[in-house]
């Protein structure tokens, strides 16, 4: 199919669907590091930046307008239409905007009256608050250029971020309509507004612009806003000053373009008319939170929410690869590749990496295997192969030799949020020889042993097969409970069984670990199937409904999580159980399609939507549930 129709069929899908009213729905195109929520007022609104762990403000109201007439005036919408690719409003006396992406990081504003409007005057104002901690800001506006620069710093957004700020640089060209400029720095007037005359201050930074009724009637006047945040800061000048004629409809065949190329493979084969609008909205939004490479991240990037956690996380990213495998090689494989280049010297692989730190300490569970091979078998890239092995290698060693305090050859966690299950019951005894840790792990090691011919290291593949027998003799023997006939986690310091009912019970059948045979029918019969322990309405909660711990919406003590939920799924094909297989991915569909936007996880009482909206491994699991 044509790229034009490709996305043609899927911006059509998405039309009128779209919100920008939340932060984690922030307006925010082709992979740029900022993003727009848009309200009321007419213009460029809340103005956020995603950057460095956290999400920060940069301005509630950045840039708006105001419609003066004789009879009065107006800065509110009367119409707006959101389309996946540009923002279309309308205001009174005639007056219009369209907003769109450009580039990377460069957004256009474009403004116009129409020839009947009343109006006399339009009035734009830009607006920067002080940060807190106040931070100066220098001030310069090129009359030849009509481009404002601000150069600043932005305080950190996580206290574990090494650096307090970071250079921040904000680009703005100023139509030629508008001509009338003034500004005032920390609530005070400044007399005169030239070329390079600077306005330095640590206060609220406001210009108020000024253009009458023909200016705006005899085109469009189009803003054109560059951020450049860490190290693009010194960057997004030279990239706006390139910038000539920019208009709404360049903007939007520079997005068309952009989008095209990003969907790629997209296709709604196999994916049922009645869950299209869900599959598109979760490729947008997972495409929303990708970023372009920056700082120690040289490849693309993917956030689990842009809204909620700016970085990219390690067992994120692998379960967002079950959607983006379905639509683009290259950013699937980019995600990937984007973690292993941050691994640490010791050889672990971060929980997090953000632009210019890591998340110290802790690591996340080793997916990476898993999700790699997965991309080699539909794509055939070996190129890709090699880039990952090495460092997969290394990972593997580093859990083994730094997290593996008695010795006894099963892996532990260092916490729960190296878990990822955070604040689980598993963890309210302390620390654990994770069941999932271990099963994780010893996939991780097979699938090495199959990469290894692949690249003409046939020698290794048998030390990696051998070393997994190995371990998965020691887990069965360590961490199956033959009275209840289900693995548990092990209490490392009381070395006992830790008897919580969890989805993690059942990771090695997931895994396909090495059981005797007719164990892993005989558990999912006993507990996964079994609507008093996880097969209810909306299935597998993470912690079962039997289980003292369980409380349906408290986090990881008992909603259902998708991406937990989607690996028993999996688990029931995988070992025969075909209808209960269908039974819950219509259960867990229903549950997920009950409302406009997915969210990071639900009540398992209730399936209310908990958590961050649009979250990314929801709308990867979305896919593969819908599409398959």
């Amino acid at each position: 199919m044509e790229e034009e129709q490709v996305s043609g069929e899927f911006l059509d899908t998405l039309k009128g669907k779209l919100h920008f009213d939340l932060t984690q729905l922030a307006f925010c195109t082709q992979f740029s590091w900022f993003g727009v929520v848009k309200n009321e007022r007419l213009g460029i609104e809340q103005l956020h930046l995603f950057y460095n762990r956290n999400p920060r403000l940069l301005s509630p109201n950045f840039l708006t307008f105001y419609i003066d007439e004789p009879a009065g005036g107006s800065e509110w919408q009367k119409k707006r239409t959101n389309q996946p690719l540009y923002v279309e409003e309308e205001g009174d006396q005639g007056f219009s905007g369209k907003m769109a992406f450009l580039e990377p990081d460069i957004l256009c504003y474009s403004a116009k009256l129409q020839p009947r409007s009343t109006a006399t005057q339009v009035h734009a104002t830009i607006h920067l608050p002080a940060t807190d901690p106040r931070l100066e800001r220098c001030a310069v506006f090129d009359t030849l250029t009509r481009r404002l620069t601000i150069e600043t710093r932005a305080p950190r957004t996580d206290a574990r971020d090494p650096d307090p700020d970071h250079p921040l640089t904000i680009c703005i060209i100023i139509p030629e309509a508008f001509n009338e400029i003034g500004a005032t720095a920390d609530g005070v007037e400044v007399p005169y507004i030239g070329s390079g005359a600077e306005i330095t201050t640590s206060g609220a930074l406001v210009f108020n612009l000024t253009a009458d009724k023909k200016g705006l009637v005899s085109g469009e006047q189009t803003f054109v806003v560059g951020i450049g945040e860490g190290p693009t800061a010194d960057k997004i000048a030279e990239r706006v000053s390139r910038i000539h004629g920019a208009g709404s409809e360049s903007a939007i065949a520079a997005s068309r373009a952009w989008l095209a190329k990003s969907l790629d493979q997209f296709s709604f084969s196999g994916v049922p008319k009645n869950l299209r609008v869900h599959f598109a909205k979760a490729i947008y939004q997972i495409l929303s939170n990708t970023k372009t490479p920056r700082g120690q991240i040289s490849h693309h990037a993917n956030f689990p929410s842009r809204g909620t956690y700016c970085c990219h996380f390690l067992w994120d990213s692998c379960f967002v690869n079950l959607g983006v495998v379905q639509f683009n090689e290259r950013l699937a494989e980019d995600f990937l590749v984007a973690l292993c280049e941050t691994q640490e010297p010791d050889g672990k692989i971060p929980h997090f990496v953000c632009v210019t730190w890591n998340r110290p300490g802790a690591s996340q569970p080793p997916l990476i295997a898993w999700s790699a091979w997965m991309l080699y078998e539909q794509f055939g890239n070996k190129e890709f192969l090699r880039d990952v092995y090495e460092p997969l290698c290394r990972m593997v060693e580093w859990w083994f030799e730094k997290r593996d305090d008695d010795y006894d050859g099963l892996i532990e966690y260092l916490d729960g949020l190296e878990s990822g299950w955070d604040d689980s019951p598993r963890f309210d005894k302390g620390r654990i020889a994770g069941i999932d840790l271990n099963a994780y792990l010893n996939r991780e090691m097979r699938l090495l042993a199959k990469m290894a011919p692949v690249l003409g290291r046939d020698h290794e593949a048998i030390e990696w097969e051998k070393r997994a027998a190995e371990h998965a003799k020691r887990m069965y023997e360590r961490l199956f409970d033959p009275e209840d006939g289900v693995f548990y986690d092990r209490l490392v310091v009381e070395d006992q069984l830790h008897k919580v009912l969890t989805p993690a019970s059942f990771i090695p059948l997931w895994t396909e670990i090495k059981l005797p045979a007719g164990l892993a029918r005989e558990m999912i019969a006993k507990y996964l199937i079994n609507p008093k322990h996880f097969f209810g309405a909306r299935p597998f909660p993470v912690v079962a409904y039997s289980d003292q711990n369980y409380q349906p919406e408290k986090w990881w003590r008992g909603p259902v999580w998708p991406n937990i939920a989607w690996v028993m799924t999996e688990i029931l094909r995988l070992h025969g159980f075909e209808k209960e297989y269908w039974e819950a991915k219509r259960r867990l569909l229903d549950m997920m399609t009950a409302n406009e936007e997915l969210s990071e996880l639900y009540s398992s009482s209730t399936g209310k939507p908990l958590g961050a909206t649009a979250l990314g491994w929801t709308c990867a699991v979305f896919m593969k549930l819908a599409g398959s």
